[in-house]
C-alpha cells in the first residue's frame, strides 16, 4: 500500500486506485477492506465510475452498509442518522475501537468518492461516519467526519446554518486536540465549504486560500482535498468579480491536472463557473463545448449528477457569453428535471448559480414571465438579492418599466456582498439611463473597474452579467 499512498500523495489518483486494488488482492480481513475502500474512493474521484461503484458496494457489504436503496429511502436514512447523532451527543468515546475506526475511515473515503457522483449517498456516508468516528475514540477521525457533515448541513439552506456552524466548531475543537496538520487543513476547507453554501464568497475565498496554503506546507496525501479548495476559491473569485485572477489560477490547476493526469483536477478546472476564465481569454466556443462534451462522456449524467451540474453550468455560460441564449435555454430546460429528480439543486448555492444563468437566458429569448419567476426565486436565496434586482431591472428596461430604482437596489446589494463585476456592469447600465456628461462619467468609471477586475471584453462581460437592449 505504500506505493499507492505515494501515488495518491502526488495527485496521481487513477494510478493510485489501480495500485490500491492490486495490493488488496493479496491482503485479507480488515487490511483488504481498507485497501479496497481507498481504491474505490480514487476510482470514483477519477471518473472510473463502474469500477469505483463495484468496489464501493463490496466494501459497503463487508461493513454491513447498504448502497442499493432509492434516493428517497436514502434521505430517510440520512434523517435517521442525524437524529441518532444528536441523541448520542458529540462526546468522543473514552476507549479506542479499531473496528469503529475502520467503519469511520470507510464512510469518509466513500463519502469523498461519492461527492462528485451522488450527493445523497455521499451525505448518508458522511452522517453515518460521524457516529463511527466518535465511537472510534480518535479525535482526528471525529474532526474529519464533523467537518464534512458541517458542509453538508450548510448545503441544506439557511434553516440549518446554526447547526452547521455548531458542527464546524466541534470539528475544529477535535482537530486542535488531534494536532494533525492535514486535519487542521481539512477543517479550514470545511469552513470554506460552509461559507460557500451560505453564498458568503468573501469568507469562502479566505478559508479556501488558507486551506490550500496549509495543504501545501508539508501535508501528504491530500491532493484531492487541495484541488477541492482550489476549485472553490475559483468559484468565489467568479462571484467576487476577480476574473483576471481566476483565469491565472485556473490555468495553474489545469497544468497540475495535465502533469499528473488527475481527472478530478481537470474536471474542476474545466467545469462550473471557472469557465469564465476561458471565455475572457477568447477560447473558441466550439473548442469549449468539445471539452465539455468529453467531460460528460467521462462523467455521464445518469451516474454522476453532481458532475453533470458543473458541466451544465459551464456549457450554459459558453452559450450565454456568445449570445446563443436559445441554445442555453434549450440546454437548461432539458437538464433541469434531471437535476431536480436527483436533488442536485438542493444546495442554495448551486440553485442560485443556475437560476441566475437561466433568468438572463429567458430574458434574451423574451420569456419575460419565466425570467421574472426565476428572479423572484433568486430573492429567496442568501446573498442573491442583488443579481435578482439587476435581472428585474433588465426586464423592466426591455418591457418599458422603471429600471433605475432596481439598478440602484442591485448596485447597493451587490456591493454589500462583494460582487464587484455585477456592480461594474450595473453602473454602466445606470450611466446609460442617466445619459449626458454624468452618465458618460459613470460609464467610464464602470469600464475602469472592469479593467481592474480583469473582465476581458467589457461589452461581453456586461451583457453576460446584466443583459441590456
Amino acid at each position: 500500500g505504500r506505493y499507492a499512498d505515494a501515488l495518491a500523495s502526488s495527485g496521481q489518483g487513477e494510478r493510485a486506485a489501480e495500485a490500491y486494488r492490486a495490493a488488496s488482492v493479496d491482503a485479507t480481513g480488515s487490511q483488504r477492506l481498507d485497501l479496497e475502500r481507498a481504491a474505490a474512493a480514487h476510482f470514483l474521484r477519477c471518473g472510473r465510475l463502474a469500477e469505483g461503484a463495484q468496489l464501493a458496494r463490496r466494501v459497503a457489504v463487508g461493513l454491513g452498509l447498504d448502497l442499493d436503496v432509492t434516493a428517497g429511502r436514502m434521505l430517510g436514512k440520512i434523517t435517521l442518522e442525524r437524529i441518532r447523532n444528536r441523541w448520542r451527543g458529540m462526546a468522543l468515546a473514552a476507549a479506542p475501537s479499531p473496528h469503529e475506526g475502520l467503519l469511520a475511515d470507510a464512510c469518509y473515503s466513500l463519502s469523498n468518492g461519492m461527492a462528485m457522483i451522488d450527493l445523497v449517498r455521499a451525505a448518508w456516508f458522511t452522517s453515518r461516519g460521524v457516529r463511527h468516528a466518535l465511537d472510534s475514540g480518535a479525535p482526528d477521525r471525529a474532526a474529519r467526519a464533523l467537518a464534512m457533515e458541517a458542509a453538508l448541513l450548510a448545503g441544506r439552506g439557511r434553516a440549518h446554518t446554526a447547526r452547521a456552524r455548531e458542527t464546524l466548531a466541534q470539528a475544529r475543537a477535535f482537530a486542535t486536540r488531534a494536532g494533525d496538520p492535514s486535519v487542521l487543513a481539512l477543517t479550514e476547507l470545511a469552513a470554506g465549504l460552509v461559507a460557500l453554501q451560505l453564498c458568503d464568497y468573501r469568507a469562502t475565498r479566505d478559508h479556501c486560500e488558507r486551506a490550500v496554503a496549509m495543504f501545501r506546507t508539508g501535508v501528504a496525501g491530500v491532493a484531492f482535498e487541495q484541488h477541492i479548495a482550489e476549485y472553490y476559491a475559483l468559484v468565489a473569485d467568479y462571484w467576487l468579480g476577480a476574473w483576471g485572477r481566476l483565469a491565472v489560477n485556473k490555468q495553474a490547476l489545469v497544468r497540475v491536472a495535465e502533469a499528473t493526469q488527475d481527472r478530478f483536477a481537470r474536471l474542476s478546472a474545466k467545469s462550473g463557473v471557472g469557465m469564465i476564465g476561458d471565455l475572457i481569454a477568447g477560447t473558441s466556443p466550439d473548442v469549449l463545448h468539445a471539452e465539455i462534451d468529453a467531460g460528460l462522456r467521462a462523467w455521464p449524467r445518469p451516474q454522476a449528477p453532481a458532475a453533470y451540474l458543473r458541466q451544465l453550468v459551464a456549457a450554459t455560460m459558453v452559450d450565454r457569453y456568445h449570445g446563443r441564449d436559445a441554445a442555453a435555454v434549450a440546454r437548461l430546460d432539458a437538464g433541469w428535471p434531471h437535476l431536480t429528480r436527483t436533488r442536485a439543486l438542493s444546495s442554495e448555492q448551486a440553485r442560485g448559480t443556475l437560476l441566475a444563468l437561466r433568468a438572463k437566458a429567458y430574458l434574451r429569448v423574451e420569456r419575460f414571465a419565466d425570467a421574472r419567476a426565476d428572479a423572484r426565486a433568486l430573492r429567496g436565496i442568501a446573498a442573491m438579492s442583488g443579481p435578482a434586482a439587476l435581472i428585474e431591472a433588465a426586464i423592466a428596461h426591455v418591457t418599458g418599466g422603471d429600471a433605475a430604482a432596481l439598478l440602484d437596489e442591485g448596485i447597493d446589494a451587490c456591493a454589500a456582498v462583494g460582487y464587484e463585476a455585477y456592480v461594474a456592469a450595473a453602473r454602466e447600465r445606470r450611466g446609460r439611463l442617466r445619459g449626458g456628461d454624468v452618465g458618460a462619467g459613470a460609464r467610464l468609471v464602470a469600464l475602469d473597474q472592469a479593467s481592474r477586475l480583469g473582465l476581458g471584453d467589457p461589452d461581453r462581460a456586461f451583457d453576460f452579467l446584466v443583459p441590456w437592449a
